[in-house]
């Protein structure tokens, strides 16, 4: 279902290190510019247009005290794209300073500043079994653990992404592995709580299931063979 006839479905990421690196730690990654020409150039040639950020939902926790920190810094990197898109990375940003000392150019974090894409609608990417995370000890560092927060998790995203940005959301994500059963029983209760937040007064403005049919997983690209 959709609200948004004639939108742009795109995504503007910049992929964060899996893990907070230590100060100590080399420079190893630089957020790049952006630019607001291309949307400009479609809202030129197509002024009813709707742009929709995509971003994936960053659901972290932790039982372990010694994590609580660790949590909180890799659920503040989960906002990041989104928020460097939107121009709000400015010198109070929590993790302004943090960047920097990885090696992003402050130069380039003023002109991301500057230079803020309006956005009309934000997507939000949720899987029941895949996007919560709990961050337990390891062997050697913090590892992320997977587990199924059903429909309780959805809702939280929902909440979280309008909350913070005070956008329309559309899901632009979700489906579930499993059995037919399984996969029914996510279509129906995903679907219920998404007009269960409307009913609230959450601005939900579509849902995609995805895929329709099938998917590549992620997990063949580790094997390096050929999905075909």
């Amino acid at each position: 279902m959709t609200d948004l006839p004639g939108c742009l479905y795109g995504r503007a990421m910049i992929e964060p290190p899996e893990h907070p690196a230590p100060p100590s730690t080399t420079p190893h990654w630089q957020p790049q510019p952006a630019r607001g020409a291309p949307v400009a150039a479609i809202r030129a040639a197509q002024p009813g247009a709707s742009i929709v950020h995509v971003e994936a939902t960053t659901d972290i926790t932790t039982a372990d005290p010694e994590l609580t920190d660790h949590a909180e810094v890799l659920r503040a990197i989960g906002w990041l794209p989104t928020d460097l898109v939107l121009g709000r990375v400015d010198a109070a940003h929590p993790l302004r300073g943090w960047l920097e000392e990885h090696g992003a150019d402050p130069g380039h974090l003023a002109e991301l500043e500057s230079s803020a894409t309006r956005i009309d609608v934000m997507g939000v990417n949720y899987y029941p079994d895949l996007t919560p995370r709990d961050l337990v000890a390891g062997p050697d560092s913090p590892v992320q653990v997977s587990y199924d927060r059903g429909t309780a998790g959805l809702r939280a995203a929902v909440e979280r992404f309008t909350d913070r940005y005070r956008l329309p959301v559309v899901i632009t994500e979700t489906s579930i592995e499993g059995s037919d059963e399984g996969r029914v029983a996510w279509l129906r209760d995903s679907v219920a709580e998404i007009e269960a937040l409307r009913s609230e007064g959450r601005d939900v403005r579509g849902y995609t299931w995805w895929p329709m049919f099938d998917f590549v997983d992620w997990s063949f690209a580790s094997g390096g063979r050929n999905v075909e």
